[in-house]
């Protein structure tokens, strides 16, 4: 489904990302972990458009896609839910979704499945989003993304200062998007016991660089003990 291939970025002199090579297979959870400040949340922003690369080809169903703005990578397939949720405070659910479709490459509503999904949502559509818990607003933010029809789901870090229930209620709606669905979804996520549970393949970074990647079932502990551990 995605292919980075040779991926480089710099913050003017300081190089953030070397030579990333990334290759994440439709209907799977593939998992990218490594310590804070080793460039995961850099990648990601490469790839949806908000940062280019210095050099490097990313690939979407065979589309180069690395000369495309943010928003029109939203358009060929690539929905994304931020660090932070990043949800708008001061708007409802339902606009906060709304907002959604403008990424969508037609229709005006937003689907019902989504709020099927995240039925705490249907519940407080006319609640401001700043009102919402921590893992409300990221239910929000996963529909948000989900409301553009994407056809792979980038998420960075979304079990953050999420409450247990609802990182395993995160954990099973991904499940299902990928069953039913047939989504593909890349995620972002330190939490190991939850790669372990919902994703079927890892890759670990530190400095930059891509320095392990397996199977989940081939997550060792040594590899935890010397990328991941703090």
């Amino acid at each position: 489904m995605l292919i980075v291939n040779n991926l480089s970025f710099s913050y003017g002199e300081v190089q953030a990302l070397r030579n990333i090579n990334i290759d994440v297979p439709k209907e799977q959870i593939v998992s990218i972990m490594g310590r804070n400040g080793v460039g995961k949340t850099t990648l990601m922003k490469n790839i949806v458009g908000l940062l280019k690369p210095s050099i490097g080809t990313i690939t979407l169903e065979n589309q180069g896609i690395e000369k495309l703005p943010a928003h029109q990578r939203i358009r060929v397939g690539i929905g994304y839910v931020p660090q932070g949720r990043m949800i708008f405070p001061k708007l409802t659910v339902n606009e906060n979704l709304r907002i959604g479709l403008f990424g969508r490459q037609n229709g005006k509503v937003i689907p019902d499945e989504i709020l099927d999904l995240f039925p705490i949502l249907q519940e407080m559509h006319n609640r401001m989003g700043g009102d919402l818990s921590g893992g409300q607003q990221q239910q929000l933010a996963i529909a948000r993304a989900l409301v553009t029809d994407p056809k792979i789901l980038i998420l960075d870090e979304p079990t953050e200062g999420i409450q247990p229930n609802i990182i395993q209620q995160i954990g099973q709606i991904l499940t299902e998007l990928v069953k039913q669905r047939n989504m593909t979804i890349l995620i972002v996520e330190q939490y190991l016991d939850f790669v372990r549970e919902f994703c079927q393949h890892f890759y670990v970074m530190n400095r930059g660089e891509i320095v392990a990647n397996a199977e989940t079932e081939d997550l060792t502990q040594e590899i935890v003990k010397e990328y991941l551990s703090v």
